[in-house]
Parts: structure tokens; C-alpha cells; sequence
């Protein structure tokens, strides 16, 4: 008998709604999608289109004004819509689905070593020593080409392509299944932006790592792709 793979991902009717003074913000309404393992997604729509809400709700990254939060992801599966905040921060977040934020290369601490950066979420998910975490920054360096003595700089020494890198190999470090991107490749100049989405393209062959890659811009991102998506109004319309 012939048996189906499982999807690496399935959303089905996932609904993301928040409270304003001015009315009710329908920002995810009603998502269903599927992603297999080893691919990769683009996300395309206008600034607006609940994108970036999109990718908080499949993280739960929730913020407190939410007037309604329902629908289910089934992760290899299993559906953890159903787990509760600390197994779904041990078992989800960062350890199977990470997230690389928009404006991610700005969101490094400037006063921490980026190498000690990287190796901070290797430490909190795997429960792994400093010394063997550092290891693993180090690997994910290479795979992200960033070079070794980077580790002991500062996020200010850095260039804008040089932190989205760094970014991208903190996301890496606890071997996903799957990254998340919400523009990974906003504020920077266009070769730059050739050179992270090769990066990717990379990961994805290396070490057979999904994405979704949040995006406005298909020109950038469709050599990554192996399907398109397009978001509108809090829903995916093609």
C-alpha cells in the first residue's frame, strides 16, 4: 500500500484577530496552507495584508490587544495549537520553527558578542554548555559565510549584510525544521540582497531546511521558491 507523506507543515483555518479603538483588526482570517520539508514559500502581498501577523500566529508571538486566536497547525502532525505555552516554547519555538524578524539585522544586542548571541538560543533549547554552543554558532557561521573571528564581535563592527547573516545563523542554530522570514532582505542594497537570498539557497540544499519567506518583492525571492503564495486582506488568495 502507497503512503502519503507527511507535511512538514499544515495550517488549517487559522484566524488572527486584535482589538483598536477604531474596531477589529481581522489580520490573519482564515489561513490554510501546507508546506512539505525541503521547500520553500514566498509569501507575497502589500504592506498591510497580515503577512508579518501571519508568522507571529504560527509562532504564537501574540501581542495583548488579540480579540480572537483559533485554527490549527499541525507540525509534522501533530497539532500544537493544542500544547500549552511551555511545551510549545520547548518543543516548537526556536527548537522546530525559528523566526528570522523583519528588521532582524537591528535587532542585535550591541553591547553582547554576536557569537555569544548565536550560541544563546543553542544553550536555552538544547540545554547545551557555553564552550559546545559556541561550537555551534561557529558551524552555523560557516554555513551562513560569516567568518570565524566575527564571533567575538560586536553587532556595531558589522556591515547590514554581515548582521542579517548573523541573524539567520541564530535562527539556524538549533537545527529547524523550519525558518520563518519577514523580509529578510528589506534595507538592503541589491547586491547584498543577491548574496543573502544564495545564502538560502545554500541552507536549503546543505542541510535541507525549509522556509517561509515573508515578502513584497517576487524579483528578490524567486529563486528560492518552489511555491507562491499571495496574501490579501488576512487571507491567502492564490
Amino acid at each position: 500500500m502507497n503512503t502519503v507523506p507527511q507535511k512538514l507543515l499544515k495550517i488549517e483555518d487559522l484566524v488572527l484577530h486584535f482589538k483598536t479603538r477604531s474596531g477589529t483588526v481581522q489580520a490573519v482570517d482564515g489561513v490554510d496552507f501546507e508546506l512539505d520539508s525541503n521547500r520553500a514559500v514566498v509569501i507575497l502581498g502589500e504592506s498591510g495584508c497580515g503577512k508579518s501577523s501571519l508568522a507571529k500566529a504560527i509562532l504564537r508571538l501574540l501581542p495583548r490587544n488579540i480579540e480572537k486566536y483559533s485554527g490549527e497547525v499541525f507540525l509534522q502532525g501533530t497539532d500544537v495549537m493544542k500544547f500549552d505555552e511551555e511545551q510549545f516554547r520547548q518543543n516548537v519555538r526556536w527548537a522546530e520553527i525559528s523566526l528570522v524578524p523583519q528588521a532582524a539585522m537591528n535587532s542585535l544586542n550591541p553591547v553582547i558578542k554576536v557569537g555569544d548571541q548565536v550560541a544563546e538560543p543553542a544553550m536555552v533549547h538544547l540545554g547545551i554548555k557555553k564552550e559546545e554552543a559556541l561550537g555551534l554558532a561557529r558551524r552555523m557561521f560557516q554555513h551562513v559565510g560569516v567568518p570565524e573571528d566575527f564571533l567575538d564581535r560586536y553587532s556595531f563592527e558589522l556591515s547590514g549584510g554581515m548582521r542579517q547573516r548573523v541573524a539567520l545563523a541564530m535562527a539556524l542554530v538549533t537545527s529547524p525544521s523550519l525558518i520563518i522570514l519577514d523580509e529578510p532582505t528589506s534595507a538592503l542594497d541589491l547586491l547584498t540582497q543577491a548574496n543573502i537570498m544564495n545564502v538560502l539557497k545554500r541552507i536549503k540544499q546543505e542541510l535541507g531546511t525549509s522556509f517561509i519567506l515573508i515578502t513584497h518583492d517576487i524579483a528578490t525571492s524567486s529563486e528560492l521558491a518552489d511555491e507562491v503564495a499571495i496574501m490579501y486582506a488576512g487571507q491567502i488568495v492564490e
